[in-house]
């Protein structure tokens, strides 16, 4: 991919598909939860519905990408790299933005498998997410 004369939009879109199977699609590692997604889940009786939750990555994917394409790793390198920072944080819309001032308040169990990725979106069941929530927060 780095060698290629592709745009730099071009080499991202097929490291990051190429990305996605090498690491079983287990995109977007949901550490936990902000303070104003948590409370406007208690208040909201746990209804993701009408709260909407967003996972808002820690690191900026393009960025990563990028740090990738412009660097000499190998490609377990760049893979090892990519999954140590494709991780993100449950908060609300509001709290999306790319300014460092997302807070990780309520770590999840990472053992656990909670909120996976889905083709669109995550998952989030009342039998495992939505009891893990209420019993932990």
């Amino acid at each position: 991919v780095r060698s290629t004369e592709w745009n730099d939009r071009t080499k991202q879109s097929v490291l990051e598909a190429a990305y996605g199977p090498a690491v079983g699609n287990n995109t977007w590692r949901v550490q936990g939860f902000t303070n104003a997604v948590i409370n406007a889940l208690r208040e909201s009786d746990w209804d993701f519905g009408s709260v909407k939750p967003v996972r808002s990555h820690i690191h900026q994917r393009r960025v990563t990408y990028m740090n990738v394409i412009n660097s000499d790793m190998t490609a377990e390198e760049a893979l090892d790299y990519i999954w140590e920072r494709d991780v993100a944080i449950m908060s609300l819309r509001s709290e999306n933005k790319d300014d460092g001032s997302l807070k990780l308040d309520h770590p999840i169990d990472q053992t656990l498998g909670l909120f996976k990725s889905g083709s669109v979106g995550y998952s989030c069941s009342k039998k495992r997410e939505i009891k893990y929530l209420q019993e932990n927060f």
